[in-house]
């Protein structure tokens, strides 16, 4: 529920109050397996159909199921429960269990994301980028019962986030942002990469564990975009980016 202000009357009238909860059917299967003694493969297959979404008539191509999809909210008064969404992929996910120091872990996700507004057309969703890949590994070395060293790589590479663009032209015009709506999430960021990794050395004593670790964030210094806005300055759309390569020094005590 939502107030909508008249700042002239200095009135206000509860909004969206009748709405509906939003519903969903799903539909997933599934194969996982277990070879060896140290790997494990698993594999899903999944439909997910989604109905009762929150729409705007004010802003027909708005739709509740894209909230949170970016760092920005858009609030519309009067909503309906007349929107849909689907979402449909494969998850693939391949894992070599910790032996003798070494573990990996490997994530591979092929997906298709869309939703309607009020007007009844499919697009795509804010989280439809489409593909995602994980790979963690690591290995450990243990010189005593007391001291052992890890190293740990972490990388993500995935489809550009989707995004609803200014339309320069006109927020020029009206020095402010003014969005697209037409072609909301036409578009994807370029692809997401990063890279972490991490140096652990412990020492354990009879009452007190000691950790230093050297994390290397974003080790490649890919430069991945944050969000876009309108500078009314430059009278042009901003890029913001995302932290570029941080390394950083820890110390932890466990008791």
């Amino acid at each position: 529920m939502q107030l909508q202000v008249d700042s002239v009357e200095n009135k206000y009238s509860r909004t969206n109050k009748d709405l509906d909860f939003s519903k969903g059917l799903h539909l997933v299967g599934g194969y996982d397996r277990v070879f060896g003694e140290m790997h494990r493969l698993k594999l899903e297959v999944y439909y997910q159909y989604l109905y009762n979404i929150p729409v705007a008539p004010e802003q027909p191509e708005y739709s509740m199921i894209n909230a949170g999809g970016s760092f920005s909210y858009n609030v519309f008064h009067n909503c309906v429960n007349e929107g849909n969404g689907k979402n449909m992929g494969v998850e693939l996910t391949l894992e070599k269990f910790l032996n003798e120091g070494f573990y990996y872990l490997v994530t591979a996700s092929v997906f298709d994301s869309k939703y309607t507004g009020y007007d009844g057309v499919w697009r795509n969703s804010s989280f439809n980028n489409n593909f995602v890949f994980n790979l963690l590994g690591g290995y450990e070395w243990h010189f005593n019962q007391k001291t052992s060293l890890a190293a740990d790589l972490k990388a993500v590479w995935a489809g550009g986030n989707r995004y609803l663009p200014i339309n320069e032209e006109v927020s020029a015009m009206k020095n402010q942002a003014v969005y697209d709506w037409e072609n909301i999430n036409e578009e994807r960021f370029p692809e997401y990469f990063r890279l972490n990794a991490r140096i652990t050395f412990r020492l354990n004593g009879k009452r007190v564990n000691q950790e230093w670790g050297l994390d290397l964030q974003n080790l490649t210094n890919h430069q991945n975009i944050f969000m876009q806005n309108w500078n009314s300055d430059s009278q042009k759309v901003s890029t913001s980016y995302q932290m570029g390569f941080m390394p950083m020094m820890t110390y932890k005590i466990y008791f």
